[in-house]
């Protein structure tokens, strides 16, 4: 039997009693969950958000169904809770939050609700304007691939 986790859900960033002390802008959840060896755990989550899960390693089960390692599982929304089981033991990251109030268009590496912004974003990018560098990357700055053409947003998202 899943192991259950109390949650007080404040209107914050929060997950499982701990509240993030980092400034936010919205409801949002980002959680690296540790599922112990021959263990499950249920972690309660609030209905209207939508979430994401990722496992990082090990092997892990959502409510009985196997996730495959690096594998980004979109979740939806009109859950109540996660169940989490492992034979092995997993790192699992949990991702989540309000839905945007808009649709969203995605393209390469930036996200926009207009094919205009997402034009205007790579053209920002390309002239080393709004984006800084990555320090941690060891090699030249990464050219933002030719924009021929852009599809609608996707009304899913």
């Amino acid at each position: 039997m899943a192991k259950p986790v109390s949650v007080q859900h404040t209107g914050s960033s929060a997950l499982a009693d701990v509240v993030s002390p980092a400034e936010h802008f919205s409801e949002i959840i980002g959680a690296d969950l540790q599922v112990h060896q021959a263990d499950a755990v249920t972690i309660p989550v609030q209905t209207h958000h939508e979430h994401a899960l990722l496992v990082l390693s090990g092997d892990c089960h959502l409510h009985g169904q196997i996730l495959s390692e690096g594998v980004l599982y979109y979740l939806g929304t009109q859950r109540e809770e996660l169940t989490l089981a492992s034979g092995a033991g997993a790192r699992v990251l949990l991702v989540g939050g309000a839905l945007f109030p808009e649709t969203v268009l995605m393209w390469w590496n930036f996200v926009a609700r207009t094919p205009d912004e997402i034009r205007q974003a790579r053209t920002d990018w390309e002239e080393h304007r709004r984006f800084g560098d990555v320090p941690a990357y060891n090699g030249p700055r990464l050219a933002a691939p030719p924009l021929n053409r852009l599809a609608a947003p996707n009304p899913v998202s």
